[in-house]
């Protein structure tokens, strides 16, 4: 008898650990570990954004990163660490930096970056 690579696959399922392939019914791919099949929309479930929410995330794709001053100017989004709290409830996976810039009187200030995590 003879055992095909796919047949050792769960497809449309991914682990609930890390997303990643399930193989023998319960077995992450990338961790090796016993773990619980989950479909792609249970990990990741389609949620309505908000018009804020969605301009983020439209920017952070096109753009790589934004501040909370390119928010404002840009997105027209005042408080970006409260839309950035939300998106992240809602399991958008991204990653948050403190850079050193400088004001409009030449003072190093430390202010937000975020960034998509892909």
């Amino acid at each position: 008898m003879t055992t095909y690579l796919h047949d050792l696959y769960e497809y449309g399922y991914v682990s609930d650990c890390c997303g990643a392939s399930v193989y023998l019914g319960d077995m992450c791919a990338d961790c090796k570990e016993h773990c619980t099949p989950i479909t792609e929309e249970e990990r990741n479930p389609s949620y309505d954004y908000t018009p804020q929410e969605q301009r983020i995330i439209d920017y952070l794709r096109n753009h790589g990163k934004i501040n909370p001053l390119q928010a404002w100017k840009e997105c027209g989004v005042y408080r970006l660490s409260a839309v950035i709290f939300n998106l992240k409830k809602k399991n958008i996976d991204i990653q948050s930096d403190r850079v050193k810039v400088q004001n409009k009187f030449d003072e190093d200030c430390n202010v937000a970056e975020y960034k998509l995590v892909w």
